[in-house]
């Protein structure tokens, strides 16, 4: 059964023709929701050596964006684990090689609209699509501004790590799960 949406916006899979939109919601967000985890230097990286959208994502279907009338004020997928962050670029940034969880990928709110319930609504979709794909367990790379709303819901910290650059800093993340595999 789909999650139930809120009232003043909808989620449907994203198309290529989203693609500049997503990534300026991105560049954005990260600018805004994260200035006080990571200072400019790491978010400017990020954002050209790491990328945020993987454009295959959204290719196979995984990749969902919430709308209002305005246009997208959010967006995040899933795709099997073991893929690369980002943009698919060999950047060493890989989540989870060899596992059987779905990965949840690239999770975004315009800040103008964060808390509003978009985030929760987009990762009830993505677990939910995942989950008719016969996936139970989630992995995710959170950044640290983003790692108390994946524990409220229900994904459980598991290590520190440090997403690279080609060309520039690190970015401190930590992996989570989500699912009965991950009880320890």
């Amino acid at each position: 059964m789909a999650p139930e949406l809120q009232p003043d916006f909808s989620i449907r899979p994203a198309v290529m023709c989203d693609l500049t939109a997503i990534r300026a919601l991105h560049a954005d967000a990260l600018r805004h929701l994260s200035c006080d985890y990571y200072d400019e230097r790491q978010i400017d990286a990020a954002l050209r050596g790491i990328g945020t959208i993987d454009p295959a994502l959204i290719s196979a279907g995984t990749y969902f964006v919430a709308a209002d009338g305005d246009g997208l004020i959010g967006s995040g997928g899933w795709s099997p684990a073991g893929q690369l962050l980002g943009c698919g670029q060999p950047n060493g940034n890989d989540i989870g090689a060899g596992s059987t969880a779905a990965a949840i990928r690239a999770v975004f709110v315009c800040p103008q609209h964060a808390g509003k319930g978009i985030a929760r609504a987009i990762m009830a979709h993505a677990e939910w699509r995942a989950r008719e794909a016969g996936y139970r367990v989630f992995e995710l790379m959170s950044t640290l501004n983003a790692m108390t709303f994946y524990v409220r819901l229900g994904y459980r910290p598991v290590e520190a790590a440090n997403l690279t650059t080609p060309d520039g800093p690190t970015l401190p993340a930590i992996k989570m799960f989500k699912g009965e595999a991950c009880a320890a």
